[in-house]
């Protein structure tokens, strides 16, 4: 079947492919509801999480990463300071830390909740099994409710690695010498 974006849905090359590929192996259509995104636009999304949830644990219960998790909920608690928190997740994202969709290396489909694309039970669990099927990562999130898919680095991963790599060799042959 096919995919649509919610609005403001930032891809790349590499997750328009992943969320082709899943479409392709779905008989029905699928929602992307998030792609890559900012600092700002991840402390947003992570303080959305908490008010959906009534909750600042959810975090702690849905990122491997508890200091992350803990970071945003600090600012949540400091008067929700979207700024403190824009601050600390860009911190992580700049040491390849956080979440995935700060690298490029998530998208989220919706499950239920919103306008359009909603799944049922066999629907997800189809989902999920497609997604697993081609070597994704899902993880099933309730607060918002949607699918987050983790998918290997692309080309444009590499790409950003190369240089990095190119400079670290460069300067262990100086040492060396």
């Amino acid at each position: 079947m096919s995919y649509s974006l919610k609005p403001g849905v930032k891809l790349n090359s590499n997750l328009r492919g992943a969320a082709q590929k899943i479409a392709d192996l779905l008989p029905f259509d699928i929602v992307v509801t998030s792609g890559i995104r900012t600092a700002r636009e991840q402390a947003e999304a992570m303080f959305d999480k908490i008010r959906a949830a009534g909750d600042t644990y959810i975090l702690i219960a849905d990122y491997a990463d508890d200091s992350f998790a803990q970071g945003v909920i600090d600012a949540f608690e400091n008067g929700e300071n979207l700024n403190q928190a824009t601050e600390f997740v860009q911190g992580y994202f700049d040491v390849g830390k956080g979440s995935k969709h700060g690298r490029g290396d998530a998208i989220d489909i919706r499950t239920t909740g919103g306008d359009s694309g909603q799944l049922n039970e066999s629907q997800i669990a189809q989902l999920i099994s497609v997604v697993s099927e081609l070597g994704y990562w899902p993880f099933r999130e309730y607060s918002p409710p949607h699918l987050h898919i983790r998918v290997p680095p692309g080309e444009e991963s590499e790409k950003k690695i190369l240089p990095f790599l190119a400079m670290v060799l460069g300067g262990l042959w100086i040492l060396q010498r």
